[in-house]
């Protein structure tokens, strides 16, 4: 899926899903350690990108980086499930996560 997406979105991407614009662990890509924060959440949903997303939480966490990162996935939800159900109980928990960790709560 990210494959047929990616070239939608990038046709001129020569490493297709492992160009640097996309998977910021391929080589080539931006060194992980100059990330511009001092902190970050990688939320996921049990989808057909968590893999993805879980490698590269992976990456950061065991890169040079300085900062403090967390991993939140969401069992059970898939792509985007807060935008497409918003009401539900799972997006309701996501949303406070993400706001406890924009505020420092």
């Amino acid at each position: 899926m990210t494959t047929k997406v990616w070239a939608s979105v990038c046709p001129d991407a020569a490493d297709g899903v492992d160009d640097p614009r996309i998977n910021p662990t391929a080589p080539g890509a931006p060194a992980l350690k100059r990330l511009g924060c001092e902190r970050m959440l990688v939320c996921a949903a049990e989808d057909w990108l968590v893999a993805r997303d879980r490698a590269y939480y992976d990456a950061v966490a065991a890169s040079a980086w300085p900062g403090s990162a967390a991993w939140l996935e969401t069992e059970g939800e898939e792509h985007v499930f807060f935008l497409l159900k918003p009401d539900c109980d799972r997006a309701k928990a996501l949303m406070d996560r993400v706001v406890a960790f924009i505020t420092g709560a």
